[in-house]
Parts: C-alpha cells; structure tokens; sequence
C-alpha cells in the first residue's frame, strides 16, 4: 500500500491553479496539471477523483479565506472607509484565485455566489440586530437576503473598476449606500 504525500498533493493543486488561471475550468488540462507537478497523469487521480474534485480544492481555501474576511470586516468595524479599503484590498489581493472561481464551471460558481450571499446575509443579519426601528419595520422574511444579493451584484460592478484608489472610493460609496444608519432610511416608514 503506498501513502499519499502532502508534498505531491501540493504541487498538485499550485500546479492546477495555473492551469486553472490560464485555461479556465473548462479548458484545464489534467495532463498539463501532472507535467507541471511533475507526476503521472494516473498518479493525480490518487490524489483527486476528477477534474471537479481538483477544482474545489483549489478554490476551498479561498472561500474559507472568504468567510473569515467578510466576518472580519463587517462584524469588527462600521467605519465604511475601514470596510471599503478592506473589501479592495481583499479583492486585489486574490484576483488571481477569484478569476480562477469565476471561470470555473457553472455549478461551481453558482454554490460559490450561493455561498457568498448566505455568508453576507448572515453578517448583515448580525449588523442589523443593532438598530430596532428597522427590525421593527421589515417583515418580509426575505429582506437580508434582497440586500445581500443586491449589495454582491452591485459590488461586482463597481468594485473592479478604475485604478484602486477609485476602486476604494466606489465601494466606499456602496457601502455608505448600503449599510450606514438603516435605522434612518426607516425613521419615516
């Protein structure tokens, strides 16, 4: 019985997110992904079903980076600056791998967007505990998840926009939009 090495699997999945980064998921080649990490083609699915199989273990540890940034940033501080210079860097700093998931296939990119939304809906349920006359307001059951959705699209437009100053500014403005003071948006409902 032979063991599977931490080693091999790493050069594994760095080389995949090349491939992944270069090619797409859909044009990825397993081959090109085993020359790169120096294996057999044969040997990578000891480590990894399928090509789908290889793909979410790229892209697991970003999405968990992900869920930890979006708690970080939005539970921690209400400073819309502080969020916003965050939210950009965060992003600048993973285009790689975001491009990689946004390439991906089609039902891996949708749980991704699936997961992203039931995360920042769950953190926007958490800011908004702290402001009572919009929770006495709303009654539609589906509200954080609206504004949620609705906020992720909206940061999909502008956030990857102008030069990173700019890209700071427009967030910031989305975020001011989208999150300061609710409690007064609400005050004459």
């Amino acid at each position: 019985m032979q063991y599977l090495k931490t080693e091999v699997r790493q050069r594994i999945l760095a080389a995949a997110e090349q491939e992944f980064k270069q090619n797409g998921y859909m044009n990825a080649s397993i081959r090109t992904i085993a020359d790169a990490a120096g294996i057999s083609l044969g040997n990578i699915y000891r480590y990894f079903n399928n090509k789908e199989a290889l793909f979410c273990a790229v892209i697991e540890p970003l999405m968990t980076e992900i869920s930890a940034k979006i708690e970080e940033i939005f539970v921690v501080t209400a400073d819309t600056k502080i969020v916003a210079d965050s939210v950009v860097d965060f992003l600048w700093a993973n285009a790689d791998k975001l491009a990689i998931i946004q390439q991906g296939n089609n039902y891996n990119f949708e749980s991704f967007k699936r997961m992203l939304t039931d995360l920042t809906e769950r953190t926007i349920e958490k800011l908004f505990t702290g402001f009572p006359l919009m929770q006495s307001k709303i009654k539609n059951p589906d509200f954080t998840y609206v504004i949620s959705s609705s906020f992720l699209h909206a940061l999909n437009l502008v956030a990857f926009k102008g030069s990173k100053e700019e890209q700071k500014r427009n967030v910031k403005e989305l975020v001011t939009f989208f999150f300061e003071d609710p409690d007064y948006r609400f005050r004459d409902y």
